[in-house]
């Protein structure tokens, strides 16, 4: 009954001033390859739904990305399942200035990385209104919205991704892959460039070319065939 009762006043001070602070504290401290996090403005019960205001990450050089207006609904419990389940994550703003400067990390930790966290993943919305990449991230910079989903669990599983941009040339990607014992690996890709958009400059067009981007997939695990094809317009 003593345990018991510890455990619902843990469950009711995590949603609690004091709990958001206990949290904010414990994630501030904690640092891998050289990344630390900050989280400010915590809400509501993080455990379930709540709000973050601002997710900062910074290396020794200091801060190199922002995340502003978090609004997260998931099923916290779930990860002493070893189980992610997010209905939704919603992203105001993300802004990338720079790249990270990453530090090797020890042999533990690069142990306890390379193993598998979760062995279930369920993200039934990731939505960022509003992608800023700077100019040291990508010549030009870039700027994106993005709509996102994810479930994963061996053997099975599903990815969806659309992404257009916010200003300038109509550049998209859209993507729609699935995997299951029964009918193996599916899916489709679909990618559009312009001649002046940020996707031409990833894919290192420097003539002026529109381009175009269509492939899919289909077959089992041991035996499947992926088709791709690119247009490519002056």
């Amino acid at each position: 009954a003593a345990i018991i009762a510890s455990l619902v006043i843990v469950r009711l001070l995590i949603a609690t001033s004091i709990g958001h602070g206990m949290i904010a504290r414990t994630v501030g401290n904690l640092q891998i390859s050289g990344q630390s996090v900050e989280i400010t403005g915590l809400s509501g019960d993080p455990l379930s739904e709540f709000r973050i205001e601002r997710v900062s990450i910074s290396d020794k050089d200091g801060i190199w990305l922002t995340a502003d207006n978090l609004q997260i609904d998931w099923r916290g419990l779930s990860l002493l399942r070893r189980n992610l389940n997010i209905q939704s994550l919603n992203i105001q703003n993300i802004t990338a200035r720079r790249e990270p400067i990453l530090e090797n990390g020890n042999d533990g930790e690069r142990k306890r990385s390379s193993n598998m966290p979760f062995h279930k993943i369920t993200i039934d919305q990731l939505e960022a209104e509003s992608v800023m990449l700077g100019k040291d991230v990508l010549p030009g910079g870039a700027s994106f919205s993005f709509v996102s989903s994810l479930r994963y669990g061996e053997p099975s599983g599903n990815f969806v991704l659309e992404l257009v941009p916010t200003e300038g040339p109509q550049d998209k990607v859209s993507a729609n892959i699935q995997w299951t014992p029964d009918s193996g690996l599916g899916g489709d890709l679909f990618v559009r460039g312009t001649s002046d958009g940020w996707l031409s400059r990833v894919m290192r067009f420097s003539n002026g070319e529109n381009f175009e981007i269509r492939g899919n997939a289909d077959g089992i695990a041991q035996n499947w065939t992926a088709t791709t094809e690119l247009l490519i317009n002056e």
